[in-house]
C-alpha cells in the first residue's frame, strides 16, 4: 500500500497503516518536513517534467 503527500493528517496516515496491518502487511508512515524555501530551491533545477508547479502547496 502506498500513500503520498496528500496524507498530511495523522489520522489519515493511521487508517492507511491500520488497513495494511489488517491485510497482514508490514507498514510504516514516514513524515518528512522541509521549509518552503528549501522545497522551492530544490524544485528549481528539476527538469520541467519533474518540477512541481509554482504555487502548489
Amino acid at each position: 500500500m502506498t500513500g503520498n503527500a496528500t496524507n498530511t493528517r495523522a489520522d489519515v496516515r493511521r487508517r492507511l497503516v491500520d488497513t495494511a496491518h489488517d491485510y497482514g502487511l508490514d507498514a510504516a508512515a514516514v513524515v518528512m518536513t522541509a521549509a518552503l524555501e528549501q522545497c522551492v530551491a530544490r524544485n528549481a533545477p528539476r527538469p520541467a517534467n519533474r518540477r512541481v508547479p509554482d504555487g502548489s502547496r
